[in-house]
C-alpha cells in the first residue's frame, strides 16, 4: 500500500512538470491558428453545401413554373381536354410555394390580377392603376434575378410568366451568415474558457512547483543548521570540523543543483550517457547521512542491476526522482 501511494506521489509530480512543460513550450497563436482555420473550415463546408441545396431548389422551382407555363399554354389549344388540364393545374399549383405574375407580351400584368397571379397579396383597397404599379416593380424585381419564362406560338410571344424564389431559397441564403456568428461567438467563447482553464492550470502548477521548490530545500537547509550545531561543539577537533565543512559544501552544492534544477524548467532536458550506478549510489550517499539515526533507524540497501549500468538520461532530473522515491518511501 504504502509502495502505491510514492508511486502515485511521484507520477502527479512528473505530470505536474509535464503539464507546466506543454503549457510553456506550446506557443498561443498556434492554439488560435488552429481555431481559426477550424471555423473557416466550418463555415466555407456550410456555405458550400448551402450554396448546393439552394441551387438544386431554385431548379426545382424552375421547373416547377414551366411545368405551370406548359399547361396554361394547353389552355389556348381549343382541341385540348379542359378536364384534364383542370385536373393537371390543381395538381400543380399547390407545389408553387413563390410567388408567379403573368403578362402580356408587353410585361403588363393581366388580369384580374387574383386570377393571373400567384402567392401574392393584392391590396384590395387600392385603385386598379395602384395595383399594377405595385405588379409591375414586382415583374422588374423578379426580372432582374430570374429570365422569365415565354410561351410562344408560331414565333409571336403571347405570355410571360415572372416569378421569383420561395421564403425557403432566402432562409437558406441567410443560414451561412447565422452560422458564421455562432461559429464566431463559439470560437470566441472556446478562446476564452481555455485561456481561463490554461490561466487555472498554471496557477495550480506553479503552487504546486512552489511546494515542491520548499520541500527540495528543506533537506539542506535542515542538514546546514544540523552542522552548524556541531560546528559550535567540536571542541577544536580538526577531523571533526573538516568533515563538518565538507557535508556542509554538499548541501551548498545540493542547493545549487536545486536552483538549476528550477531554472530549467519549460526547456527540452539534454540527454547524456551517464553511469546508473554512479549516480544512485552519489544520491544515497548524500541521503545517508541526513537520514535520521536516532529511535527507528532507515537504512538504505542498494540492489543494482549489474547489467544494467549506462543509459541516455540527463542526471540532474534522474537524481531528483531517485531524491523523491527516497524521501516518500517507507
Amino acid at each position: 500500500m504504502n509502495c502505491q501511494i510514492t508511486y502515485l506521489h511521484n507520477m502527479k509530480k512528473t505530470f505536474s512538470l509535464w503539464r507546466l512543460f506543454i503549457s510553456t513550450t506550446v506557443p498561443k497563436w498556434h492554439i488560435k491558428l488552429f481555431l481559426i482555420f477550424m471555423g473557416i473550415a466550418i463555415v466555407l463546408s456550410a456555405v458550400i453545401f448551402t450554396n448546393i441545396i439552394v441551387s438544386e431548389l431554385i431548379l426545382r422551382e424552375q421547373n416547377s413554373v414551366k411545368l405551370y407555363s406548359f399547361i396554361s399554354k394547353k389552355y389556348l389549344d381549343p382541341k385540348s381536354n379542359t378536364d384534364e388540364l383542370d385536373y393537371q393545374m390543381t395538381k400543380i399549383t399547390p407545389l408553387i410555394t413563390f410567388p408567379v405574375i403573368m403578362t402580356d407580351e408587353n410585361d403588363d400584368p393581366l388580369t384580374p390580377y387574383e386570377s393571373w397571379t400567384l402567392n401574392i397579396k393584392i391590396d384590395s383597397t387600392l385603385k386598379i392603376s395602384q395595383q399594377k404599379e405595385v405588379l409591375k416593380k414586382m415583374i422588374r424585381e423578379f426580372g432582374y434575378n430570374y429570365k422569365p419564362i415565354i410561351i410562344e406560338e408560331d414565333g409571336k410571344v403571347l405570355n410571360k410568366f415572372y416569378y421569383s424564389h420561395s421564403v425557403l431559397v432566402d432562409r437558406l441564403k441567410m443560414y451561412p451568415y447565422v452560422e458564421i456568428l455562432i461559429i464566431g461567438l463559439f470560437i470566441i467563447i472556446g478562446y476564452v474558457a481555455f485561456s481561463n482553464i490554461r490561466r487555472s492550470e498554471e496557477s495550480k502548477v506553479w503552487v504546486g512547483m512552489a511546494k515542491e521548490a520548499a520541500h527540495q530545500l528543506g533537506t539542506p537547509l535542515s542538514s546546514m543548521l544540523a552542522w552548524l550545531e556541531i560546528l559550535k561543539y567540536s571542541d577544536n577537533n580538526q577531523t571533526a570540523i573538516l568533515e563538518t565543512v565538507a557535508e556542509m559544501e554538499n548541501d551548498v552544492n545540493r542547493l545549487n543543483i536545486i536552483a538549476t534544477r528550477f531554472s530549467k524548467i519549460g526547456s527540452l532536458p539534454e540527454l547524456q550517457i551517464e553511469n546508473l550506478t554512479d549516480t544512485v549510489e552519489k544520491v544515497c550517499q548524500y541521503f545517508e547521512k541526513r537520514l535520521p539515526h536516532l529511535g527507528r533507524k532507515v537504512q538504505l540497501v542498494r540492489n543494482l542491476d549489474g547489467n544494467i549500468v549506462y543509459a541516455n538520461i540527463n542526471k540532474e532530473l534522474f537524481e531528483w526522482v531517485i531524491e523523491n522515491l527516497l524521501k516518500n518511501g517507507k
